[in-house]
C-alpha cells in the first residue's frame, strides 16, 4: 500500500511541475501522513528482528552512513 500511495504522489508531484504550479494542502498532507505510516512500519520490522539479526542491521546502517566513509 504505502508504494502505491508513493507512486500516486509523485504523479501528483509531476502534474504539477509540468503545470508550473506548487502542489496543494492535500497532496502535501498525504505525503507527511505516508512518511509516518512509513516511520512506524520501519519501527516495527526493525523492533521484530532476532538479537544477531538486529547487530548485522546495526552494524550495516553504521557502515552505510555518510560519516563512515
Amino acid at each position: 500500500m504505502p508504494i502505491g500511495a508513493a507512486l500516486l504522489f509523485a504523479l501528483i508531484g509531476l502534474v504539477a511541475a509540468i503545470r508550473d504550479r506548487p502542489m496543494g494542502l492535500v497532496p502535501l498532507t498525504g505525503l507527511a501522513l505516508l512518511e509516518v505510516a512509513l516511520l512506524v512500519q520501519t519501527v516495527i520490522a526493525i523492533t521484530r528482528l532476532p538479537g544477531t539479526e538486529m547487530a548485522t542491521f546495526i552494524g550495516r546502517v553504521a557502515a552505510l552512513s555518510p560519516g563512515s566513509v
